[in-house]
């Protein structure tokens, strides 16, 4: 009797003690405190911030990536080109060819166009190489013939010959294109597109009076200020469009769009 009395008495002077005392243990909450409306709010900014920071670096880089690829694409037209080149004894592929393409073409109408020359020529049906990924419309293709300078119409009935041309390695057979809407701007790297649908001929100064209409198909800086193009002897390259010469008169040293 006397020994409860006893625990009843210590458990008292701990419970005035603790009341007394700041280091008695204290009972711990758990109840979780919620986010104010402020503070998801200034969540909210912070992470918007971070999305408009890191979307522009995003998108750089898969533009980066489609004229990466465009490049390829465009050098293996241009081997393609050479290739079919020494194997009909230094005569390019024409422009188009008189004869229906076939059933699976990439270019299917009355004539047989030059990516399907070269396909056939190639043994070859990846057809996609003639296209450039940063087109997109679905009927677009952005990677054109020079004509009429090499690339030959079948209604001329002729083609031309590497011998023909003074600097193969210099001049621009393939490029980025599309139609322009300045066509009277004289500075090629100001020329502004139209539209989204890439084309699959790009016409000279010399192919009047068509260079000159409404809607031209001209090469332009598709890639960040720069095009893609292909030259003669196989290689392709990254430059400027002001670079190609369109801006000179045809026999002009620094006119690559043109064989002379």
């Amino acid at each position: 009797m006397k020994s409860s009395a006893a625990k009843v008495f210590v458990h008292r002077m701990a419970f005035n003690e603790c009341s007394t005392f700041s280091h008695c243990p204290r009972v711990i909450s758990t109840r979780v405190r919620a986010f104010t409306l402020i503070e998801l709010l200034v969540v909210i900014a912070i992470i918007a911030i971070l999305a408009a920071m890191l979307l522009p670096a995003l998108s750089r880089a898969k533009e980066k990536g489609k004229a990466i690829n465009c490049l390829s694409n465009m050098r293996q037209i241009g081997l393609a080109f050479k290739f079919y080149t020494d194997d009909h004894e230094g005569v390019f592929v024409q422009l188009a060819r008189d004869g229906a393409a076939p059933t699976n073409a990439l270019l299917p109408s009355s004539v047989t166009w030059w990516p399907d020359l070269l396909a056939a020529s190639l043994g070859s049906r990846n057809l996609q190489i003639f296209t450039c990924p940063s087109v997109t419309a679905t009927n677009g293709f952005g990677i054109a013939m020079n004509h009429p300078e090499l690339g030959q119409f079948l209604t001329y009935g002729t083609s031309i010959k590497e011998s023909q041309v003074k600097n193969p390695a210099a001049t621009v057979v393939f490029g980025d294109a599309q139609i322009i809407r300045n066509p009277t701007e004289r500075d090629p790297d100001k020329w502004v597109p139209k539209g989204i649908v890439g084309e699959f001929v790009f016409r000279t100064p010399n192919n009047e009076p068509w260079y000159s209409t409404q809607d031209p198909v001209r090469v332009y800086n598709r890639h960040k200020g720069r095009a893609n193009v292909a030259h003669i002897d196989g290689h392709a390259e990254a430059v400027r469009t002001s670079a190609i010469g369109f801006q000179y008169p045809e026999g002009h040293v620094l006119a690559l769009w043109d064989k002379k």
